[in-house]
């Protein structure tokens, strides 16, 4: 299982390998906890495009399967912490669903301050170390040029 994780409010692809050789559908499906896995939305591959397919309340304005020759990918579109679960693409062989390419979404919360806090506190000293040596230079600079006229006089 490939898991990737990412912040809410942002955008996510996930993507699958397109194994069929011959038309036939493709499809996504996210499953939580111990539930059976929903569908998405499902596409019919073949020369001509067809337009996928949403189910189970997904909106193509939040998420949008696209297919190619070799790869289905599904974007998430401002991601929610209710997004996070296992997402799996399936392909129809025959008379049997085919699942494969496993990946798990894991949705962060926003940045809070406390993590801004944490990340504003190690740049600030940094920028602190790299003033001071900035200072120190200049005025070492002046100094040099200060002592320097007044024994060259």
């Amino acid at each position: 299982t490939f898991v990737k994780t990412v912040i809410s409010g942002t955008t996510v692809t996930l993507l699958c390998s397109n194994i069929l050789k011959e038309p036939s559908y493709i499809s996504w499906f996210k499953q939580t906890n111990d539930s059976l896995p929903l569908c998405i939305a499902t596409q019919y591959t073949s020369v001509n495009p067809v337009d996928s397919i949403y189910f189970n309340g997904f909106k193509k304005n939040h998420v949008e399967m696209s297919v190619n020759k070799t790869f289905s990918s599904l974007k998430i579109v401002n991601v929610d912490v209710s997004d996070s679960g296992i997402f799996y693409c399936g392909s129809f062989l025959t008379n049997h669903m085919m699942f494969h390419d496993k990946t798990q979404l894991v949705v962060n919360g926003n940045i809070s301050y406390f993590h801004l806090y944490h990340l504003f506190i190690p740049a600030l000293f940094i920028f602190s170390i790299v003033a001071i040596h900035l200072l120190l230079i200049i005025l070492y600079y002046f100094v040099f040029l200060f002592v320097f006229k007044e024994t060259s006089h």
